[in-house]
């Protein structure tokens, strides 16, 4: 607080001789000038500092939710997803998957499903009310019925699945150890076809937007673009525009693809419907560590970070920082898996599984 004194005191007055009220005037005026003046400066200052830093979110520290390794269960969760008004987590060193129901005000409801005898399961999508979920040591996929956790089949002679997407009644499956990418029938489970395309190189992630499917080589820092009804090739994205370095993430909307780098700590946005970069998104300030996983919700984007134990909330138009998310309240330790889901962010750690709740404001900006 800067507290001016701009009153005359005859007492200690020094003033050459002449009108004294003129005078009186004009030390009034001089003394208020500079007032306002450092006013100015000191709210130019603020305004400049407030421009160099992230805006909180309002998801920040409210509706935080830590479900312990205990309560669930949990077996080192990799994998997770809703549906059926449930959360889904594969537990990879448990051989299992937790079934979580959750409300507000209510006591959870807790079950585990180790019929389909996994051996490490992965990766997990879901849709049409059923459930896919990859294990790697076994090489198959098991599906089960999201109603009741039923297992319906398990799709056997799929080398070491890493990613699942589903695309109307397709199945996707990314193949690193194979440089492949297996097509599947979601009705039947007959395995269709796999495609070995040139350029396909340790494929670690996939995505479907525009009608297309986009598969990130993490060993030759391109996407591969394919028809998601189809497999046909369609374009290979390439160069240092696009700044790729290891992909390992993607996630996907109608009209845009968002891209993790884990060498170069960043995320590259591009458009599938020109399938030209929008921007590269990296600094310091975004905090971003080994950015495993992404979700989207309401028009922002969540990027875990593994190695930062935090989540970076980012305008998904802009690519503006809004926060991050870290520090003991959300208990991420190592983070593995994140997916949005009911009004809600939905992160698996090492030995948790944290809840963030989308406040009502992002909720109906969501569905506008």
């Amino acid at each position: 607080m800067l507290a001016v004194n701009i009153g005359y005191s005859p007492r200690h007055a020094s003033w050459p001789p002449g009108p004294k009220p003129v005078r009186r005037r004009l030390r009034r005026a001089v003394a208020i000038l500079g007032v306002l003046g450092l006013l100015g400066a000191a709210v130019t200052f603020e305004v400049l500092r407030a421009a160099d830093q992230p805006a909180r979110s309002s998801a920040a520290g409210k509706g935080v939710h830590v479900f312990s390794e205990i309560a669930l269960g949990l077996h080192k969760p990799v994998g997770l997803t809703g549906a059926g008004h449930r959360m889904w987590i594969t537990n990879s060193a448990g051989n299992s998957v937790t079934e979580l129901g959750w409300q507000p005000g209510e006591r959870p409801m807790i079950r585990t499903n180790s019929a389909a005898r996994f051996l490490a399961p992965g990766a997990i999508t879901s849709g049409r009310g059923h459930l896919w979920i990859a294990d790697l040591v076994a090489n198959a996929i098991t599906e089960l019925r999201s109603g009741d956790g039923a297992v319906i089949r398990t799709i056997r002679h799929v080398r070491a699945p890493r990613s699942l997407i589903l695309f109307k009644d397709r199945l996707w499956a990314a193949n690193p150890g194979a440089n492949a990418v297996y097509l599947i029938n979601a009705r039947t489970g007959v395995k269709v076809r796999a495609f070995r395309h040139n350029g396909l190189a340790h494929p670690s992630a996939l995505a479907v937007s525009h009608r297309l499917l986009w598969v990130a080589n993490e060993a030759k820092n391109t996407i591969t673009i394919m028809n998601a009804a189809t497999g046909a090739w369609k374009a290979t994205l390439r160069g240092k525009r696009f700044a790729l370095g290891k992909p390992v993430a993607e996630v996907a909307g109608r009209r845009m693809l968002w891209v993790a780098s884990a060498d170069r700590q960043s995320i590259t946005q591009i458009n599938t419907v020109t399938r030209k970069p929008v921007r590269v998104i990296a600094g310091p300030k975004y905090r971003f560590g080994l950015p495993l996983a992404m979700a989207l919700a309401s028009g922002e984007l969540w990027v875990l970070n593994t190695r930062g134990n935090s989540v970076t909330e980012v305008d998904a138009g802009t690519g503006r920082l809004l926060s991050v998310l870290a520090g003991a309240s959300y208990g991420f330790h190592h983070p593995t898996a994140i997916t949005a889901y009911h009004h809600a962010i939905w992160v698996a750690s090492a030995n948790t599984v944290t809840r963030i709740a989308l406040p009502v404001s992002r909720r109906e900006a969501g569905r506008s």
